[in-house]
């Protein structure tokens, strides 16, 4: 049940209400941040009144899009990362990615990851040409994603 609402909450603080939330035998997209903020669909950082597209690491969109990720495995990231979602904000994302600098090519995993949930094809070719991993991830656990 934590799990649950966690995932939940999650959906509506840092997607920006993206995804439906289920309320008894009624769904509804919940709306707690002015319209078209933030731009991308992603919050970073939450401070107790405070929303901030960015993360402790920086502004870049793959910084924000790969922290969502994080930690990679099927019971955290599986109900977290809605098809609807990632494929609404892939444009942001993709672009990160195509533009993503050699000193933060460890994030590209993370961006990969988020590509699988909407062309597993496209992702497992892209994660079997990555050059370098974060320090948690492991080309086995990407694959298998």
């Amino acid at each position: 049940l934590l799990a649950a609402v966690e995932t939940q909450a999650a959906a509506v603080y840092y997607h920006a209400g993206a995804s439906p939330v289920a309320w008894g035998s009624a769904s509804f997209v919940p709306r707690v941040y002015p319209p078209r903020w933030p731009r991308d669909g992603v919050v970073g950082n939450l401070w107790g009144l405070k929303a901030e597209a960015s993360t402790w690491f920086g502004r870049e969109d793959y910084f924000i899009f790969g922290i969502q990720v994080i930690p990679l495995t099927p019971q955290a990231s599986e109900p977290l990362l809605d098809q609807k979602w990632v494929a609404a904000s892939r444009a942001s994302w993709e672009t990160s990615m195509r533009r993503l600098p050699a000193k933060d090519e460890t994030w590209r995993a993370f961006l990969v990851a988020m590509l699988a949930v909407v062309d597993s094809g496209a992702a497992w070719q892209r994660a079997e040409s990555l050059g370098a991993l974060d320090a948690g991830m492991t080309l086995t656990n990407l694959l298998h994603w």
